[in-house]
């Protein structure tokens, strides 16, 4: 627990004194002398937030309920919602969410050259295929469990959307 009472959830150190905290529902803190003082950041959510993750000393991501991404790139400052990407997300329903071997990808109109991709959190496309109806089963049973986007390519639109593997 920290000051207040509320469990941590999470807990991350891109570097040897700079370290995050997901505490209570919706609480971000950050240390950059090792856990000797620790700052209140905002989410920007009153999502409960579960799990955090830094991929470089400044670019770190946030996965919590309802499917709330954050994202920062500047080691701590304002997170960059995640959420903003589903605008379209009546064009794209992808379920179950969080999955555990395989997804559904839903769309109301398949376009010609329709290209289904998966990418992980670094950008790495994972899987790719052509989608040629309005329901596509995928299986995602060979990925590593965390949080990845779905991308539907056609030769007018994209359309993202994002699930988590468990």
């Amino acid at each position: 627990t920290v000051a207040g009472g509320d469990e941590v959830s999470s807990m991350y150190f891109p570097k040897q004194d700079t370290g995050y905290i997901l505490a209570g529902a919706s609480k971000i803190l950050k240390t950059v002398n090792g856990g000797y003082h620790w700052i209140y950041q905002t989410s920007g959510t009153n999502n409960m937030l579960n799990s955090i993750f830094f991929t470089s000393a400044d670019t770190g991501y946030i996965v919590g309920e309802s499917g709330t991404i954050l994202k920062t790139t500047n080691g701590g400052g304002f997170p960059v919602g995640l959420n903003d990407i589903t605008s379209q997300s009546n064009l794209l329903n992808v379920y179950p969410n969080p999955a555990f071997d395989q997804i559904t990808v839903e769309t109301p109109a398949i376009q010609a050259q329709n290209q289904l991709s998966i990418s992980n959190l670094n950008g790495e496309e994972l899987i790719t295929r052509p989608i040629t109806q309005l329901k596509t089963q995928v299986d995602i049973s060979s990925l590593p469990n965390g949080v990845y986007f779905v991308r539907l390519t056609s030769d007018k639109t994209v359309v993202t959307g994002k699930f988590i593997k468990q």
